[in-house]
């Protein structure tokens, strides 16, 4: 006689709203955000309404309320659908505690981080002047006629490919150039600024972009501007000329 075959329920994952995911199986509310950060639990708070600052409801994680969904995360599609009834919300965590990983304090409440898994880039330049820079629209003097090769590197903190670089050389005189590779070479000319533009975005979309200005400045031994202003390294004010 065959005995019954007796399939065990999948296991029901713990509460894990907000830590990082890779899919939606990994997130006990169903929904691996965009940023790979699990959705928020939706919730019923224990009256008719949810008080502003949220209630402990049960289907939280230890510490996090439920709140009306349109007063905790308004704006944030991803953790709600439709308008939810006055005592309906999600699971959040209060900022009167530490806020997790890639979450921040705005107001009462942690939120998400929405840019955590932007790729990370550096520019590099080499030449006629050598430097590196994170951040965005940096400015760097650079004499004038001088020539500079710039580079950069990017990574994701997912892993996620990057795709190839996206360059912008933009003049002061309005002329730009666009490429695409890992470098771009440039010679200042006869104008006030050259700005290197960079966006860099990975194959999910992620992007993140910085900007150099190099301010066209005067060389060593060349007359000092108005009141010594204009030299790369500042202007002997007796002589009136650029260190």
């Amino acid at each position: 006689m065959w005995g019954c075959l007796v399939v065990g329920e999948e296991e029901k994952l713990a509460n894990n709203d907000g830590e990082v995911c890779a899919g939606d199986g990994d997130c006990s509310s169903g929904t691996c955000t965009s940023y790979h950060l699990c959705a928020h639990t939706r919730c019923n708070c224990p009256g008719s309404t949810c008080s502003p600052g949220g209630e402990a409801a049960d289907v939280c994680k230890e510490g996090w309320l439920c709140s009306d969904a349109e007063s905790i995360f308004d704006g944030v599609e991803e953790f709600f659908g439709g308008t939810p009834a006055k005592d309906q919300g999600y699971c959040h965590l209060p900022c009167s505690t530490t806020c997790p990983e890639h979450y921040y304090c705005n107001g009462m409440n942690c939120i998400p981080n929405r840019d955590w898994v932007d790729p990370v880039v550096t520019l590099a330049w080499s030449g006629d002047i050598t430097g590196s820079s994170s951040s965005h629209d940096e400015a760097v003097p650079l004499e004038a006629g001088k020539t500079v090769h710039v580079t950069a590197t990017a990574t994701s903190p997912w892993d996620i490919p990057i795709e190839p670089f996206a360059w912008t050389i933009v003049r002061s005189t309005g002329e730009r150039k666009e490429s695409t590779g890992p470098a771009v070479d440039f010679t200042l000319l006869d104008e006030s600024y050259v700005r290197v533009e960079l966006v860099v975005r990975d194959t999910e979309f992620n992007a993140a972009s910085l900007h150099v200005t190099f301010d066209s400045c005067r060389g060593t031994g060349t007359e000092c501007g108005y009141d010594g202003s204009g030299c790369c390294n500042g202007c002997n004010r007796d002589a009136n000329v650029c260190l």
